[in-house]
């Protein structure tokens, strides 16, 4: 059964790099979810998994470049989503499960 750590390996590997600079090429360095004529995405671009079917032998369109704000967006909804599930069914999906939790709001702040 496959674990987190072996999950960062595989973010670590030569394969993952490879199709990962192939994504950022596509994207000419720059964050797929500009628009034209919008301003330059700022911060660090990032390789964003849209799905994990193909885990470890992705296609090129199964990875978007995301500067680090948009994809820190992308991910905040999923897993917000995912979280409710997880509290009403147990654990999500393999992979899934690792990405960063969002802070529960706490009474003092609602």
């Amino acid at each position: 059964m496959p674990t987190r750590a072996h999950y960062l390996d595989y973010l670590d590997s030569p394969e993952w790099w490879t199709i990962r600079r192939a994504a950022l090429r596509r994207a000419q360095f720059r964050c797929e979810q500009e628009q034209p004529g919008e301003a330059r995405h700022e911060g660090p671009l990032e390789a964003h998994h849209v799905h994990y079917r193909n885990l470890g032998c992705e296609r090129l369109d199964d990875v978007e470049v995301l500067c680090r704000p948009c994809h820190r967006a992308k991910r905040i909804p999923r897993n917000l989503q995912k979280r409710m599930l997880e509290d009403l069914f147990g654990q999500g999906r393999l992979f899934d499960r690792w990405a960063p939790r969002v802070p529960a709001l706490s009474r003092e702040a609602a």
